[in-house]
């Protein structure tokens, strides 16, 4: 971790919804170790005092937990009553408390998507209503919402969830040109040059194993644009381990069919036995890999894709495994 990291972080408070598990917890550990002070929220207290017990230790930060219910109306006030009640000056807010529905859309239950819809949005407006009168007396402070994927193209079984977080996606926008001043097209520019320097935070070499030329050259462009580095684009199989093995790449994007009839899906699984790297697979082959006899991967894309698909799915990938390399070998 860069001092400048830690030089941004040490000493602030942060407030995280849904923190007791996925990217709310590692949001935690992250800012933690970075030297933030922190306040959880989520609906599970017993989870939350275990993280709390864990980081403090850890860290030697300050941590305090409380338990919120965001599909409830009195959640947000019931938050920023607790931290003005600790005199806490919160300097950030991460709206991350959410989840999805899988399924098409007549076989769910009104109930259950009233709950998604109150937790993935309406409970993200609720607390930004609640910390706003602090941000303008400070006149500073930061809010960021956890959106999706699922907020740019829509996927498969989850039109619903889809629909919360392309409303997240507007309301964002919106919201944000509000309280600047700006109209929407700046605060897009604003969030491309943001969203430049969140990438470069994790950027990394690549390996791009891809034998149609024209695919391979756009995924190289939309790459680069992201700020990463691509060490080299790999045809076949023994291209693939040979340039890997002597560059090792932080990232592997990867077809599955290649030029001499071999296999990207073999070159990723030798490449796993010698080292760690999150691979996402790209492929016009889905079915291949969803048979359940074996651990299927929690990244892959269908050809055609849509660039601002392997954009989100490439950086999940790196964000959950920043420092993936020289771990325990795993296979594919």
């Amino acid at each position: 971790m860069s001092q400048d990291w830690k030089n941004r972080w040490e000493g602030k408070w942060v407030v995280i919804t849904g923190a007791s598990a996925g990217i709310g917890l590692e949001f935690a550990k992250l800012l933690a170790a970075a030297g933030a002070n922190l306040v959880l929220t989520a609906r599970r207290t017993d989870r939350l005092q275990q993280t709390a017990t864990g980081l403090k230790s850890a860290h030697n930060v300050n941590v305090e937990v409380f338990s919120a219910d965001l599909t409830q109306p009195a959640a947000s006030a019931q938050i920023h009553a607790f931290t003005a009640g600790k005199k806490i000056e919160v300097e950030f807010l991460i709206n991350n408390a959410g989840f999805a529905l899988y399924g098409v859309f007549e076989s769910l239950d009104d109930p259950d998507i009233r709950r998604m819809f109150d937790t993935n949005l309406f409970g993200v407006m609720n607390v930004i209503r609640g910390i706003l009168p602090h941000f303008r007396s400070r006149k500073a402070g930061h809010i960021v919402n956890i959106s999706s994927g699922g907020g740019i193209f829509s996927l498969p079984a989850m039109s619903l969830y889809c629909a919360s977080k392309f409303a997240l996606e507007g309301f964002s926008e919106e919201e944000v040109a509000y309280i600047l001043a700006a109209d929407v097209a700046e605060i897009r520019r604003l969030a491309d040059i943001a969203g430049r320097e969140m990438a470069a935070e994790i950027a990394t070499d690549v390996l791009i194993i891809e034998d149609e030329t024209f695919i391979a050259m756009d995924l190289e462009s939309l790459v680069r644009n992201l700020g990463h580095n691509v060490i080299g684009v790999a045809r076949t199989h023994s291209d693939a381990v040979a340039l890997a093995k002597n560059k090792k790449p932080g990232l592997i994007l990867a077809d599955i069919q290649l030029a001499d009839g071999s296999s990207g899906l073999d070159a990723v699984n030798e490449l796993l036995k010698v080292f760690e790297v999150p691979v996402v697979f790209i492929t016009a082959y889905p079915e291949r890999f969803l048979t359940g006899e074996r651990p299927e991967p929690a990244f892959l894309i269908s050809k055609p894709f849509q660039p601002a698909m392997v954009s989100a799915v490439a950086s999940q990938a790196l964000f959950f495994q920043r420092n993936s390399r020289n771990r325990a070998p795993r296979v594919a």
